[in-house]
């Protein structure tokens, strides 16, 4: 995005939140110039600032810039301040993980990396409990599929499969070739806490996948050559929803199901009819516990007030926002090598439209009828931590919040 688009941009937003009958103020239409949004993308994708990773220093600069920026153009602070804090999460994986299948053969113990694999969204909690197969574990009333349809899985462990029906079938009911964000085992691990579930067990989907091995999460502490800061980052407030989710392999299915067959006709059966096939696993008792140990890091969003001057719909927020943040650099990296991601477009340049906007907002001589929050989110490239993260703790009342400008 070129300075004069984002300068554009500003103007039709401008537009956008003015009553009908109300054009907005020259003063703050002039207030945007192309010169002033590339000054701001110029600092936040400057090589000093290492591509302002969630959390470092350097994305503790740009929120001091943003701040600094919101206060220079007249924006108040919420509750005393320009920051919303919150805590984000790095976590390792403790020593007691464990996975053990009680079937009516009998009861086995498996091995952690070699049979099953914890992924980076997992708990830190042990359970026991009856085993349900959910299909895809999937739930997209988008697409009329359901694998909890109909299905008891509160406080029951869950065996779903990765992908999604007829992942590689251009009729696919969900989006042909091209996986939707329901194939995302992310995604399946939030449906299944949705639904009640107590532990999770992913499976590869054996009929579009020759490879079953229990991958996971490649934890350093169980793998030589990973760099012991490779490590998952979460959003520490949703520490308390997760749940144990495990990956795992051909054994396990053996034990479960009798063989990797059972799995694959059953999955062909889905995709084949597009109608789910779950059902609870008679007979099977899964005894699940994985373990992780974990490190508060503080970051923050970034928030400037713009009052309404009605006295009744002062009371109704617009919020206007982007993320400041980006991934970072290439620790190992050749010499002469660029080796930042500068995030000048992704999403510098969103982060310098909101900039553009407070001037507009500040040097308005007659400010909107609503207040306007105007915020930049840290962590959304990890996962959407800093958006998550307001919404869950918000600052103002998210019931008089009636629109977002992103």
């Amino acid at each position: 995005m070129t300075p004069k688009i984002s300068a554009l941009l500003c103007g039709v937003a401008l537009l956008l939140i003015t009553p009908s009958n109300n054009k907005p103020p020259r003063e703050a239409l002039n207030a945007i110039t192309a010169t002033d949004i590339r000054r701001h993308i110029d600092f936040l994708a400057s090589d000093s600032l290492m591509g302002r990773n969630t959390p470092s220093p350097e994305l503790d600069r740009a929120a001091e810039y943003v701040a600094g920026e919101f206060k220079r153009y007249g924006l108040k602070p919420v509750n005393g301040s320009y920051f919303n804090d919150f805590n984000v999460s790095t976590v390792r994986l403790g020593k007691e993980n464990s996975l053990t299948i009680t079937t009516a053969a009998g009861e086995k113990a498996y091995e952690i990396k070699k049979d099953f694999m914890p992924f980076d969204m997992t708990a830190s909690k042990s359970l026991s409990a009856p085993l349900v197969f959910a299909g895809y574990g999937i739930t997209a009333p988008d697409y009329s599929y359901d694998d909890y349809a109909g299905l008891e899985v509160k406080d029951k462990i869950v065996l779903v499969m990765r992908h999604e029906p007829a992942e590689k079938d251009p009729s696919s009911p969900f989006d042909g070739v091209k996986d939707t964000e329901y194939s995302q085992v992310s995604w399946k691990v939030q449906n299944a806490i949705d639904h009640g579930v107590a532990g999770l067990l992913v499976i590869t989907d054996p009929a579009n996948h020759r490879s079953l091995a229990p991958r996971g999460f490649p934890w350093p502490s169980l793998y030589e050559g990973i760099p012991d800061d490779a490590l998952p980052l979460t959003l520490a407030l949703t520490e308390k929803e997760k749940i144990p989710v495990v990956q795992v392999g051909v054994e396990v299915i053996q034990q479960i199901l009798g063989s990797v067959d059972t799995l694959r006709a059953w999955q062909q059966q889905i995709d084949r009819t597009r109608q789910p096939k779950s059902a609870p696993l008679s007979q099977v008792q899964v005894r699940l516990q994985t373990t992780t140990e974990v490190t508060l890091q503080p970051t923050r969003n970034v928030i400037g007030l713009i009052e309404g001057s009605d006295a009744k719909l002062k009371k109704e927020l617009v919020v206007i926002g982007a993320h400041y943040d980006h991934v970072g650099y290439i620790k190992q990296h050749k010499e002469g090598e660029d080796y930042i991601y500068n995030g000048a477009d992704d999403n510098a340049s969103g982060t310098s439209a909101v900039l553009a906007m407070a001037k507009a907002f500040g040097a308005a001589k007659k400010k909107p009828k609503r207040s306007v929050l105007l915020m930049t989110f840290a962590g959304e490239e990890k996962g959407l931590f800093g958006s998550r993260a307001y919404v869950e703790q918000p600052l103002l009342p998210l019931e008089n919040t009636v629109a977002m400008f992103n």
